[in-house]
Parts: structure tokens; C-alpha cells; sequence
């Protein structure tokens, strides 16, 4: 059940992260079909990485930490560091697909 509203709550961010970058995905009219469909494809694999690190992380803290209070503050310490280093790798690969076209954030 937990999954499930993790899942939710991730599509949720993507629609809002969306609606509020409407300028950003106006600018992505210069980039080619090629280099849209690549901006696309790293999206959705940043996104579906981040999600399973998130689960696989929150199943292991389960399992081995008894301490609620714990494991939640493990499962957020750990939900940074992914978001972190996904965001960063997906920022250079998006920049380097769209071959330094300005994508405002």
C-alpha cells in the first residue's frame, strides 16, 4: 500500500513539475524531434531510476532497522542523496543531448 502512494505521489510531482515549467517546455520547441525525444527518454528513466532507488531503499531500511523513527529518517537522508545525484546526472545528459540550446529552468 505504501508503494502505491509513493508511486502516486511521484506521478503527481511530474504533472506539477510540468504545469509549473510551461516556459521551459515552450523553449523546448527550438530542439529538434530527435533532441526532444532524448529530453523525453532521459525524463522518464531519471524518474523511473529515482523511483525504484526510493522503494529498494525504503524495503531495506524496513528490513533491517525495527525503529520507525529511523528507518524514516534513514529513507529521507537516502530520498536526498538520490534525488541529488539523479538530478545532476540528468541535468548533464539533457544539456548535452540538446547540444547547449538554453533550457531555462
Amino acid at each position: 500500500m505504501g508503494d502505491f502512494i509513493l508511486l502516486i505521489l511521484i506521478v503527481l510531482l511530474m504533472v506539477r513539475t510540468f504545469r509549473k515549467n510551461r516556459e521551459t517546455l515552450r523553449a523546448n520547441k527550438k530542439l529538434s524531434k530527435i533532441q526532444l525525444i532524448g529530453v523525453e527518454i532521459t525524463f522518464v528513466f531519471s524518474v523511473s531510476i529515482a523511483a525504484s532507488l526510493i522503494v529498494y531503499s525504503k524495503n531495506e531500511a524496513s528490513r533491517i532497522l525495527s525503529n520507525i523513527f529511523v528507518g524514516t529518517l534513514v529513507l529521507a537522508i537516502i530520498s536526498f542523496f538520490v534525488f541529488y545525484f539523479i538530478e545532476t546526472i540528468s541535468d548533464k545528459m539533457i544539456n548535452k543531448i540538446a547540444k547547449g540550446a538554453h533550457l531555462k529552468r
